[in-house]
């Protein structure tokens, strides 16, 4: 059986708009960003999704649980779509942490580099991986007919997956 999985991050935070580092933290959907769960779940209405899988952070549950009640699915978390853990930055104003000397090989080049205390990007890209894996092999034991899956994550996790998995994929891209 073919899955096809339909990959979004969540819709806009409070810590988004500030510019902070979230990671494994959270902060509150804006209400921009209840608008764009809206707006994800409006252009997935004739995909024929059948599942909705998504991070336990509270705005990737958010965000999935707008897509449910728009989409009439059921609704499944996993606390490995979580985000990237950037360890001590995590809180802090992204110009803050622009100022270390291995910003640029940490946050925007996916490799073995992390931040202090935190997961690299390669790390990070095969936990999602995994996940992707996981999923697919609960909907092949128990759902023989989910065959596509909307999964709300993060948007580092999944830049650092698709970073590994689609040719000269970029920030920009991203």
């Amino acid at each position: 059986m073919v899955i096809i999985f339909f990959l979004t991050r969540h819709g806009e935070t409070q810590w988004n708009k500030l510019g902070r580092f979230q990671g494994q933290f959270d902060s509150p959907l804006t209400e921009k960003g209840r608008l764009q769960a809206h707006l994800i779940a409006a252009q997935l209405k004739n995909k024929k999704i059948h599942l909705i899988v998504s991070s336990t952070l509270p705005r990737a549950k958010q965000t999935a649980e707008i897509c449910q009640t728009t989409l009439q699915l059921p609704h499944q978390l996993t606390s490995s779509l979580i985000e990237r853990n950037f360890g001590s930055w995590q809180g802090k104003y992204i110009e803050e942490v622009k100022l270390d000397n291995n910003y640029q090989a940490i946050f925007h080049d996916v490799n073995t580099c992390s931040p202090p205390k935190g997961e690299s990007g390669i790390e990070c890209a095969v936990r999602f991986q995994q996940a992707l894996i996981d999923i697919s092999a609960t909907c092949e034991v128990a759902h023989k007919n989910i065959h596509n899956v909307l999964v709300v994550s993060h948007g580092d996790i999944l830049r650092c997956f698709l970073s590994t998995m689609v040719e000269s994929f970029s920030d920009e891209q991203a």
